[in-house]
């Protein structure tokens, strides 16, 4: 893949976003660490104004809201489902939400002084042009710090659990829809592809930097069984599973559950994550 090629996306307007929001407590309970490792990165103050794209629910949202005290915080998704999940989740209304998409919407509105994103930035059917305007939203000298996910291959939470379902759809003679490893969900993966896109979309001082991040599958205290279904709940994956024989579906859950149990710590299942921390400036 390369910054011009447009980038699969899951419906989060529609089946993935429903997914999220039935999953909601789980997800954030499993991302939890990927939310502390954005934090400790954004370098975020009271008195600035925050544009969180992809917000989700708005956990980071209002953990942004709280560091920033007096400034002003906005939560951004294309889901109104997700937009209307965070503002009941904001009773004292502590942050601004909006339903839309961030390729097009009207962004140089909200001059921000930063961008956060948790795995909000990977499923741009046109990353150059979404992340064009995404600059938009900030004031000169103003800056990005996201998290995305590396190759599939280069994070073991994925590439051993999505592994160990392949080879069981393959002992029915199937292939399981994983995609390319640097493709949908992996987008932001290579640092050159970031690069391209960020610096043609018009940003400077470009960086990522790779972590391994250690998560909880489904959060802590959850069984390999909702774990597995969680991870397969969703996107082409779950499209394809639901049109198979229950026998092959049911093998490829067992097969993942079992990967999962070799890897429970006492506390849950627990995998490194192979995460991208990018971080990006417009000019001053």
């Amino acid at each position: 893949m390369t910054g011009g090629e447009a980038v699969p996306r899951f419906d989060w307007a529609a089946s993935t976003g429903d997914h999220w929001l039935a999953n909601a407590d789980r997800l954030e309970a499993q991302l939890a660490p990927i939310s502390e490792l954005l934090f400790s990165r954004a370098g975020l103050a009271p008195g600035l104004s925050v544009l969180d794209v992809g917000c989700g629910r708005g956990s980071t949202t209002r953990a942004a809201a709280m560091l920033i005290g007096d400034g002003r915080a906005i939560g951004l998704d294309l889901s109104p489902a997700m937009i209307a999940g965070a503002r009941d989740l904001d009773p004292m209304q502590q942050c601004t939400w909006i339903a839309a998409d961030a390729t097009d919407a009207d962004l140089s509105r909200l001059a921000t002084d930063v961008v956060i994103s948790r795995f909000g930035l990977m499923f741009f059917a046109e990353p150059i042009r979404a992340m064009a305007n995404v600059r938009r939203a900030l004031r000169p000298g103003g800056r990005l710090v996201a998290v995305a996910f590396q190759q599939r291959h280069e994070s073991p939470f994925q590439h051993l659990l999505f592994t160990a379902a392949a080879d069981a759809a393959a002992q029915h003679g199937l292939s399981l829809p994983l995609g390319a490893p640097d493709g949908g969900a992996f987008a932001f993966g290579r640092p050159e592809v970031v690069d391209q896109i960020l610096r043609e979309a018009g940003w400077t001082e470009v960086r990522f930097e790779r972590h391994l991040v250690p998560l909880h599958i489904a959060g802590p205290g959850a069984t390999p069984n909702e774990a597995s279904r969680l991870l397969l709940g969703t996107g082409p994956i779950a499209d394809w599973l639901a049109s198979v024989d229950r026998v092959v579906r049911d093998d490829i859950i067992g097969a993942m559950e079992q990967e999962l149990i070799s890897h429970f710590d006492g506390v849950g299942m627990c995998l490194d994550a192979g995460v991208a921390l990018i971080t990006a400036e417009t000019a001053g």
